[in-house]
């Protein structure tokens, strides 16, 4: 058994909104599945964390929180890996318009990795690849990749 993570990370909090373990709004939840450019999706049942950041292919898992969100989606995930800030990203914005987000997507049987951070209307920083080698790479390396 693996890991795997194909998940989009939005906070307006510098001090980690998850902690204080916030209750789901699902009003917000559904203003953002609105927003999300998908033609078609289904959703999930009730889920966990460790579950929504890795959801069956085509599923779409939305928490959301005060000034918070996790977004599991495969697509959406993926798509904020390129050269382009994506929709995706823009569209959370709108709703979070001093948010940070990360997209994640690891998965360990492949030895797959990538990271997109955005803040600030700007991409900041992307790498993916697998077995520890880059093959793309956008902006300077963050201070949580330097080796330990």
């Amino acid at each position: 058994m693996g890991w795997k993570a194909n998940c989009i990370l939005v906070s307006t909090q510098e001090d980690g909104v998850f902690r204080t373990f916030p209750n789901h709004d699902s009003a917000l939840a559904a203003e953002i599945v609105e927003r999300l450019p998908l033609a078609k999706h289904r959703f999930g049942e009730k889920s966990t964390f460790e579950r929504g950041m890795s959801p069956e292919p085509g599923q779409l898992v939305v928490g959301a929180y005060p000034g918070a969100a996790i977004i599991g989606h495969d697509e959406l995930c993926l798509a904020c890996f390129g050269d382009r800030i994506p929709r995706v990203v823009t569209e959370l914005w709108k709703l979070f318009p001093t948010a940070k987000i990360l997209a994640v997507l690891l998965h360990s049987v492949v030895n797959q990795f990538g990271y997109a951070l955005f803040t600030d209307g700007k991409m900041i920083r992307q790498r993916i690849g697998a077995d520890g080698q880059a093959t793309f790479e956008f902006g300077i390396p963050l201070p949580e990749e330097e080796p330990l």
